[in-house]
This record gives C-alpha cells, structure tokens and sequence, in this order.
C-alpha cells in the first residue's frame, strides 16, 4: 500500500476482508487467487492482498461522523476553491471510496453540485480558526526542529516562542504550528 516501505509505515494495520468478484465482470487475476501468497505490485509492505484475502480502510470510531464531515468539507475545499474532488463512482471493497454508497450512507449529498448551505459551511469552523494545529505525536526531536525552523522562518509572521533554542522549540511545536496555522 501506500507508503508501507517508508520507515515507521504502515501506521495502522489494515483490516481484511475476503477479496470480492469485481463487479464489471471477469478480469485477469482478479480475485487474487486464495492459494498464492501476496503477489506484486500491489505494495510493498503489510496492505497487500494475500491468499484470497484484500486489506480495506480501519473504521473510524464515529465512521458516519467523520466521512460525513470529511466528504462535506471535501466538497466545499473543491467547490469554492479550484478543482474537483474524485471519488471512484463504484468499488469492490470501499464504501468510502465508492461514490454511490457514499450517497445511500449520507456522507455525501444526491446531487453534489446542488448548493448546500451544509457544502458551504463545510469549513467555517476552520475558517475562523477555531481549531488547534498540533504537532505529530511521536515526532522526532529532527523533525520537530525542522518544522518549528520552517515556521519561524516564514515572511511576514512573529511567532513568540521561535525566539527559543532549537530543544525550546521543539518543546512547544504545538504552540508554533499553531500560531503559524493561524497567521496564514
């Protein structure tokens, strides 16, 4: 899958389910076939279709809250910003990649380019920053340094806390990240 040869990756274990017939009809190599191992180029690491089996997205906790938030907030980024966002019209595995199960789920609404009061206000609370930037649980000192650097450096915003050392900085990532995210 992606990212899965990087170092640290995958974050998270896929869940699996039993590869499916696709449903356009028969294709080569498709399902893969239960008795063979996992087979290229399907990835390079843990998420990797094996012995008739498929990795598919972990759940979210509150997974109708979040895709409906995500898909709302994804349409409003497109819709009010440039581009579109794709979503494959239908999957095998997916439903959160799968346009039309996404619709029957509610994530997302029938008739996506309908002006929604709920597409337009997708992102207000983004947009009036009430939200906190927060630096990656698990950073390295390295990386905390490099990106608290990227932020004290950039043009035209003063940031209190970068007038610290680099350990300084790095203990208060959070509140650096937060302060820049705030600024642009």
């Amino acid at each position: 899958g992606f990212n899965d040869n990087l170092p640290g990756y995958p974050m998270v274990a896929c869940d699996y389910v039993q590869c499916p017939e696709p449903y356009m009809g028969e294709q080569p190599g498709a399902p893969p076939d239960a008795k063979q191992p996992p087979q290229g180029p399907h990835g390079t690491g843990t998420s990797t279709p094996g012995y008739g089996w498929c990795p598919t997205d972990k759940s979210w906790p509150e997974d109708d809250k979040v895709m409906t938030n995500l898909g709302y907030k994804k349409l409003n980024a497109y819709t009010y910003g440039h581009g579109w966002f794709f979503w494959n019209f239908r999957t095998e595995l997916e439903p959160k990649w799968d346009y039309i199960r996404s619709v029957e789920a509610g994530w997302l609404p029938k008739d996506a380019q309908m002006p929604s009061p709920l597409v337009r206000d997708a992102c207000k609370s983004e947009d009036t920053g009430a939200f906190l930037c927060m630096a990656k649980p698990g950073a390295t000192h390295a990386e905390l340094v490099g990106g608290t650097t990227y932020a004290c450096n950039a043009k035209g915003i003063t940031i209190a806390r970068c007038a610290g050392d680099e350990d300084e900085r790095a203990a208060h990532a959070t509140e650096i990240f937060n302060e820049f995210w705030q600024a642009k």
